[in-house]
């Protein structure tokens, strides 16, 4: 599957429908110079429910990050790694993304080298029911600007987190 698509949308540019199997899919759609925003459909309950793995980094992917991806438990569910570097985002990091389990299995995720990404960081990913299992967050190289959120150091918040990155910003 995974030549297959990565072909079809090189020729394409565009996103397409995706239709995840009854057991885990892994969606590897990165170097292919995809453009455009990421589907806020991928967001909706059960639109994804099977997901464990998006890989589209290296793209010339543009506008903001899907607050809907973070609006329910049931958006994507099984998403454990989240791999969104060095692409063209904009705006500042979506606070639904820190809402209670928005993203329960989520282990990696890497937003680096987007550097139209800006702004505080946001003060309720560091809850103790945002991101419960994230063991590595990558945000370096991005225009975030502020201090780091006090609750990302308090007991709780990111427990099983082992490696964060946030050089190249310009945090206090």
């Amino acid at each position: 599957m995974q030549a297959k698509a990565s072909a079809a949308l090189a020729r394409e540019r565009v996103w397409p429908r995706v239709a995840v199997p009854a057991v885990g899919c892994d969606l590897y759609l990165h170097r292919n110079r995809l453009s455009g925003p990421l589907p806020q459909q991928w967001g909706s309950p059960g639109a994804l429910p099977n997901l464990r793995w998006l890989s589209a980094f290296d793209n010339q992917l543009t506008g903001s990050l899907p607050s809907s991806w973070g609006s329910s438990p049931e958006s994507v569910p099984n998403l454990r790694n989240l791999f969104l570097s060095n692409n063209n985002f904009s705006g500042t990091l979506p606070v639904e993304w820190g809402s209670p389990n928005a993203f329960p299995m989520l282990r990696n995720l890497d937003l680096s080298y987007n550097n139209m990404l800006y702004g505080p960081l946001p003060d309720n990913w560091g809850l103790s029911s945002a991101f419960p299992v994230l063991q590595q967050l990558r945000l370096h190289n991005c225009s975030f600007r502020g201090d780091l959120p006090a609750s990302w150091g308090s007991p709780g918040a990111l427990n099983e987190l082992a490696l964060l990155t946030l050089q190249g910003n310009q945090l206090t």
